[in-house]
């Protein structure tokens, strides 16, 4: 699973339900603020459309309020401008200097090898990682963030499609001249599975499906970083 927990400002509701994923949804476009508003987190929450409190606070949120949502990020293998989420819980009118920005990911995996780890004009180092929807082929590429103390970690157990499971925070960034945003997860903290020898056929859906056989005990403290 995917999910998010963020404090978020609406910016507006969709005017009548809609159909995603064979589901009925109320939808609303809303942002996780950053430093500048190229920075701004996007988000498109996903209300299931049956009556109930959720749906009735879902509904009366207005918009430049915040709340706090949690749910499940839904990766496909388009571009999009805004990410899908699935809201699962909502909390009403929470402070408008609340800022909360945490994301688990538990179906990714490397994209390439160690060597083609970037160094940032920051000092973090970089990334790309695939996400998997679901129990599906669909993929979602993004870049992983993570601090230069974590080099050796990540030397250790990068490897081309090998899953790891990261937590971390979101980061967008939007220019001018992009029809779609620099999107990465910064990593608080990440884990691998162990390598297993793969057998003729196997593929990278059988290995996402494989579950942890060595939890990582990983002794750095977790840094924060500026959205």
């Amino acid at each position: 699973m995917n999910n998010i927990v963020a404090a978020v400002k609406l910016e507006n509701h969709g005017s009548s339900s809609i159909s995603e994923y064979g589901i009925e949804f109320m939808a609303a476009d809303a942002f996780i603020p950053g430093d500048t508003p190229s920075a701004d987190v996007r988000l498109r929450l996903l209300c299931f459309n049956q009556l109930g409190p959720r749906l009735e606070t879902f509904g009366g949120w207005e918009p430049g309020k915040k709340c706090l949502i949690t749910g499940s990020i839904v990766f496909t293998d388009e571009k999009k401008d805004r990410l899908d989420v699935i809201v699962s819980t909502i909390t009403p009118d929470i402070p408008d200097t609340t800022y909360v920005n945490q994301v688990s990911l538990g179906s990714a995996f490397f994209g390439t090898g160690f060597d083609q780890v970037k160094v940032q004009k920051t000092g973090n180092l970089a990334i790309s990682i695939g996400i998997l929807m679901d129990e599906s082929e669909t993929k979602t590429w993004m870049s992983l963030e993570c601090h230069e103390s974590r080099k050796t970690k990540l030397q250790d157990r990068v490897r081309k499609g090998r899953s790891v499971s990261v937590v971390g925070s979101l980061r967008e960034y939007r220019t001018e001249d992009r029809p779609t945003p620099y999107r990465a997860i910064i990593c608080h903290d990440f884990s691998t599975r162990k390598e297993q020898p793969k057998s003729a056929g196997s593929s990278q859906k059988e290995a996402a499906r494989s579950g942890y056989q060595e939890a990582s005990v990983d002794p750095t403290p977790v840094i924060e970083f500026a959205p």
